[in-house]
């Protein structure tokens, strides 16, 4: 059986909506980065030249959070000496600062050309200093964990 013209660029129409919509939730969904993932990797090794000139010390990171999606990612951190404790704060420059929270790290990046690049970075901050960085850079407040439809893993 034939099917009419109309009929055929409904289902047409809808199919492109519906692979529109799919490719959409990928860009803006976040998920959480997997250890081990050459994305993580990629996301830690854009962030640490900036962490290393400020603490003038090699470091590595205690990762508690690294959400990502196609656009935008974000590190909730500990910063770590090469031997794996947390970075002693008053061998760094950030001596004589008060008050601290310890050797934590907060990093936005966002993806342009296809390369990383940090948007903005807190170290050691007080209080939730990201909480507002969905409204000052537009990145989804889901990637910042203010909802809870984050998945776990990255596959």
């Amino acid at each position: 059986m034939k099917m009419p013209p109309v009929l055929r660029t409904v289902l047409v129409a809808l199919a492109l909506l519906s692979l529109s919509s799919d490719m959409y939730a990928q860009k803006v969904s976040p998920f959480a980065v997997g250890a081990r993932t050459p994305l993580r990797r990629t996301l830690l090794n854009t962030v640490r030249p900036n962490i290393e000139k400020a603490m003038a010390q090699k470091v590595k990171f205690q990762v508690r959070r690294l959400n990502a999606n196609a656009e935008w990612a974000f590190l909730d951190g500990i910063a770590l000496q090469p031997n794996g404790k947390p970075v002693d704060l008053k061998q760094t420059p950030f001596k004589n600062v008060e008050p601290m929270d310890g050797p934590t790290v907060f990093a936005l990046l966002r993806k342009k050309a296809g390369h990383w690049r940090i948007v903005t970075y807190s170290i050691g901050p007080t209080d939730v200093v990201w909480s507002g960085w969905d409204e000052e850079f537009g990145v989804p407040g889901a990637l910042l964990g203010k909802t809870r439809n984050v998945p776990q893993k990255q596959k």
